[in-house]
């Protein structure tokens, strides 16, 4: 061992016999003295952590609509994103993505997200809800059998065919009657709109026990991949797309390009238009930024890897969709991107980092000067003690003239010597080290006058008694 590591941990050693141990003692002081204002600090710093909630949820539970649909498959892709992440997230799957709205709303229910087509629904109607943006397209699928048709208006071609409307209440549905209503106004629920599932629909479609079918879903969904390779089923062309555009603005327009989906075969034969409808993604104002951040990025991540058909890589997520607004972590995604902090922390502390950052800065602007104070609360701690000493020292001091007594005197030394021994055990401010030997080379030169004060009371004593005159013995 060198000498350099000796003298260290000689250094050291001292530090916890003797300075750790005033130290301790004078924080102890100090925690007494303020030991009223400590538990309202507690409770603040509680209360912060309460509000900046520093730790996202274990779960999160998202409505994915219909089983087999292409919001189930997305739903499952951000599962996938959410455990790399290390979060959890429950899938719901519900009637109709109207229905996952509904326990979306529910404040009973554990749905913390749902996806929702855009124009369903109504900001009033759900003023605790917000946006994280569009993260797929899903087009309005109106597959038939029988010959193909050319018509302007499939829905009075229909109006008295066996037609599959979507559940009562789903997206389908609901865009089914509004189409209705624009061609066929006040034409209401007939028996042969049947309101059934999709998966139900496109196995009735292809059995023969329907005649045509409304579905809102993407490209991917199972059951439209289904009716898509059945070569008996239609694909109905929207020939008046631009003019529904203007009835129902919430709508995009989507093509099929001719042979796009079966190249070899020429599938279609020309191209098909389609109107399609945006699908929101739409979580509770208090969810957690992290999951918020968390469905973002799987969003841009999924969007960016997924062969999609009807859109370039990119163009989700987005604010298509202005019927709810952004939250406001949503609102920092589409503004500036995803913060570089990301890169380095896990997405828990990174989201931490970046939602309190404000905070940070805050506290920093104040917790700068009160380290300052903090330090002046040892600093007057060390001062004010060392004067109080000074002060004592100057009082018993003043009394060493006025003791006349040897019990007076020698209680005067044993105060001094108990001074000396309190300044030795005691703890001072580093800058204040001078003031300690100062004060004990003072209390050194007090002691000896105190002793030279006891010496003469004593030799005075003695002297009086060796000349007070011997009384004869008899």
């Amino acid at each position: 061992m060198s000498k350099y590591t000796e003298t260290q941990l000689k250094h050291l050693k001292r530090y916890l016999e003797i300075d750790f141990r005033r130290e301790t003692k004078t924080w102890i002081g100090i925690l007494s003295y303020y030991r009223y204002s400590i538990p309202l600090a507690v409770i603040l710093v509680i209360a912060m952590a309460i509000y900046v909630r520093p730790f996202p949820p274990i779960n999160t539970f998202i409505a994915s609509g219909q089983v087999g649909s292409s919001y189930t498959v997305l739903a499952q892709e951000f599962k996938k994103a959410f455990t790399k992440n290390g979060l959890e997230l429950e899938i719901a799957n519900s009637a109709g993505l109207d229905q996952g709205l509904k326990y979306l709303s529910d404040e009973k229910s554990p749905i913390n997200a749902s996806f929702v087509s855009a124009g369903t629904a109504k900001k009033e109607d759900y003023p605790n809800l917000v946006s994280l943006g569009s993260v797929q397209l899903s087009p309005i699928w109106l597959f038939y059998r029988g010959k193909e048709i050319t018509t302007d208006d499939p829905f009075s071609y229909f109006s008295k065919s066996r037609i599959a409307t979507g559940v009562r209440g789903s997206v389908t549905n609901l865009l089914f009657h509004r189409f209705m209503e624009i061609n066929n106004p006040g034409l209401g629920r007939r028996p042969n709109f049947q309101e059934i599932a999709n998966a139900d629909a496109a196995e009735r479609l292809i059995n023969g026990q329907l005649d045509a079918a409304l579905i809102v879903d993407g490209f991917e969904a199972e059951t439209i991949q289904k009716l898509l390779s059945h070569p008996e089923i239609h694909i109905y062309s929207f020939t008046l797309a631009d003019a529904y555009l203007k009835k129902l603005p919430m709508l995009e327009k989507v093509v099929i390009p001719r042979g796009s989906i079966d190249i070899n075969n020429v599938y279609p034969g020309q191209d098909i238009t389609l109107l399609a409808s945006n699908i929101n993604l739409l979580v509770e104002k208090n969810v957690h930024p992290a999951v918020q951040w968390a469905f973002l990025m799987a969003a841009r991540e999924i969007n960016l890897s997924r062969d999609t058909f009807f859109y370039t890589a990119g163009h989700f997520p987005g604010y298509l969709d202005k019927t709810f607004p952004l939250s406001p972590t949503a609102e920092r995604y589409y503004s500036k991107g995803i913060p570089e902090v990301f890169s380095f922390f896990p997405l828990w502390l990174a989201t931490l980092v970046d939602y309190v950052w404000v905070f940070v800065l805050t506290l920093v602007l104040v917790v700068l000067p009160l380290i300052k104070n903090i330090i002046g609360i040892r600093t007057f701690n060390s001062k004010k003690f060392l004067w109080d000493l000074f002060s004592l020292l100057r009082h018993l001091e003043e009394d060493i003239s006025k003791s006349l007594t040897i019990d007076k005197a020698e209680k005067l030394l044993i105060e001094i010597t108990e001074l000396e021994k309190l300044v030795l055990n005691s703890w001072f401010e580093d800058q204040d080290i001078r003031f300690f030997y100062t004060l004990r080379s003072t209390i050194e030169k007090v002691k000896k006058t105190a002793t030279t004060n006891l010496n003469s009371i004593q030799s005075k004593q003695d002297s009086l008694m060796q000349n007070m005159p011997v009384t004869p013995q008899f």
